[in-house]
């Protein structure tokens, strides 16, 4: 709840869910959050599976707010369906608000003063298991670094689970099969569609092993997504 809140308390944007308070009551902590009417991307996901243009304007706005995260030096490391929120889904341009900066951390090239101290202690040991194994980079389960690249990565993936109902890694989805998810090249096979080539050379690098071959931050992945135009019919 204190990384939580002093996220929330140091990033205000539109596409970020905000804190209000923060307290503790008969020894248990709480946090008041802005309510948020409406239901999370994968409650949507049913409608959004082939709906390129939809979900294109969806993950626009999303990369709003992650870009305000990035910039101030955070990397959210839990980017997923459930933790976006839509508000007024069925609207031309429905409202996006990320939520849970439970595992926040700070990027590793930067020095942040923040209040708690030792702050990415708090979060990040050597062998941790963080994230959610279907949306998390290699290397994020043993998370000796942290960069921007980690949430790009996630934006990839959900691209391809909202967009083709399936995950691009064959769906190895467990913890004990880590190794061989992180080994294994996205599958790529179901982008043929007119228009769809464009999107699968984006997820091509955002989902790449090297964090180095990677979107850089959430501005980035933006600006790939949003050149990439298919005609519905």
């Amino acid at each position: 709840f204190l990384r939580e809140f002093e996220v929330s308390q140091r990033i205000r944007h539109p596409n970020i869910a905000n804190a209000i308070d923060f307290g503790v009551w008969q020894d248990n902590p709480f946090m008041v959050m802005e309510f948020l009417e409406g239901k999370s991307l994968f409650d949507h996901r049913s409608l959004l599976k082939g709906k390129w243009n939809k979900l294109k304007r969806i993950l626009l706005e999303l990369c709003k707010g992650l870009q305000e995260v990035h910039e101030e030096g955070l990397v959210h490391r839990d980017i997923k369906p459930a933790n976006v929120v839509i508000q007024n889904f069925y609207d031309p341009d429905p409202k996006v608000k990320l939520i849970d900066f439970n595992l926040a951390c700070v990027a590793r090239e930067r020095k942040i003063n923040l209040t708690f101290a030792d702050w990415n202690s708090m979060i990040t040991k050597i062998d941790d298991e963080i994230g959610t194994p279907n949306y998390s980079p290699p290397g994020l389960f043993r998370a000796y670094e942290c960069d921007a690249s980690f949430d790009t990565y996630s934006l990839g993936v959900m691209i391809h689970f909202l967009y083709k109902g399936i995950f691009p890694f064959y769906g190895e989805n467990t913890m004990n099969n880590i190794t061989k998810y992180s080994e294994l090249a996205p599958n790529l096979r179901y982008f043929r569609r007119e228009g769809e080539l464009e999107i699968a050379q984006l997820l091509r690098k955002a989902l790449a092993k090297d964090s180095k071959e990677r979107f850089e931050n959430a501005r980035a992945f933006a600006k790939a997504l949003e050149s990439i135009e298919i005609i519905e019919r």
